[in-house]
């Protein structure tokens, strides 16, 4: 299948968006059940809480910046769990956020494109937009 100029142009945009500002925080953990290592950028639920879980490591831009196995007193505990939460927040927001400009870009791209420029077959161009932006909408997802 030829993807055509217009479609690789949308794609690189979209791309370009998306890749700006990207959080690098990460949090590690080891599923008893399966006993393979989760990777999230959001904290698991039971992360620096009273109830018991997996050690947790959390990295940032490749430092590590929080290890649970290390005992901090309560009020520490609650800050570290606070900030956590906060910060997947406000990731969560600006996901959505870059979700939104690109498919408004999108929109845009779409509603201005030359007339000169006729695709083979517009249904498949069109597919290939939705498909791309439903990938870029399941890669934002927590």
């Amino acid at each position: 299948m030829k993807i055509k100029m217009p479609i690789m142009r949308l794609f690189v945009v979209l791309l370009l968006v998306f890749s700006q500002g990207i959080s690098a925080r990460m949090y590690q953990w080891l599923d008893a059940d399966t006993g393979s290592t989760q990777l999230s950028g959001k904290p698991p639920m039971w992360y620096r809480s009273a109830s018991p879980g997996p050690r947790v490591f959390v990295f940032d831009n490749g430092r590590l910046m929080d290890d649970t196995a290390i005992e901090v007193d309560d009020e520490v505990r609650e800050q570290l769990r606070r900030r956590a939460f906060i910060l997947a927040e406000e990731d969560q927001q600006k996901a959505k956020d870059k979700l939104a400009k690109s498919l408004e870009m999108q929109q845009k791209f779409v509603k201005d494109k030359p007339k000169k420029v006729e695709l083979v077959d517009t249904e498949d161009s069109q597919q290939q937009i939705s498909s791309l932006s439903l990938t870029l909408k399941s890669l934002i997802k927590y």
